[in-house]
């Protein structure tokens, strides 16, 4: 699953998202209606399966949307309350952080000779890689991996699925 989307309505919403340039609380309170979308599906999923991918969650609220200086203070609080409420008790186990040095990305997404988004448009690489180093270092309480894809692009996919296994065993498990 991915955020935004992983459901039919969050799709959608992730489509206005990325190619409507929009008011920073009006995109906050996009990004929280699509997380609820998906943590309801996503509550469907829990008992069925040992392990759910997500490609962002929480962390990104608190990256892209509380720390970014296009809030007040008061819109902030209220995007972080909401965050809080939609998500209630389904907290990641585990966290894969992969980090690209902001020039070093900026360079693979020139490369991909593609139209930037809206949300590409609007924030800067370097002010994104400094709150997700910040937002990392002061998380507690959850296992946090951090992994390096600067130099290795493709080999940042192995390293994921190694700390994966060694964080959930999941090649340990026997019949």
């Amino acid at each position: 699953f991915r955020e935004p989307g992983g459901s039919t309505v969050a799709e959608e919403i992730r489509r206005v998202v990325k190619t409507h340039k929009m008011e920073q609380l009006s995109q906050s309170l996009l990004f929280l209606a699509a997380r609820r979308e998906l943590v309801n599906q996503l509550r469907e999923f829990r008992d069925s399966f040992d392990l759910i991918l997500l490609d962002r969650f929480d962390i990104s609220t608190l990256v892209y949307q509380l720390m970014s200086p296009r809030l007040s203070d008061e819109e902030a609080d209220l995007i972080s309350k909401l965050n809080n409420h939609i998500i209630e008790d389904f907290i990641p186990d585990a966290t894969v952080y992969v980090y690209c040095d902001p020039e070093v990305a900026a360079e693979r997404t020139h490369q991909r000779n593609r139209k930037l988004d809206a949300i590409e448009m609007t924030n800067d690489m370097f002010e994104i890689a400094k709150r997700y180093e910040y937002a990392f270092s002061v998380l507690t309480g959850r296992d946090v991996v951090r992994i390096d894809n600067t130099s290795d692009f493709h080999g940042s996919e192995r390293q994921i699925y190694k700390n994966l296994d060694a964080l959930f065993s999941l090649n340990s498990k026997t019949s």
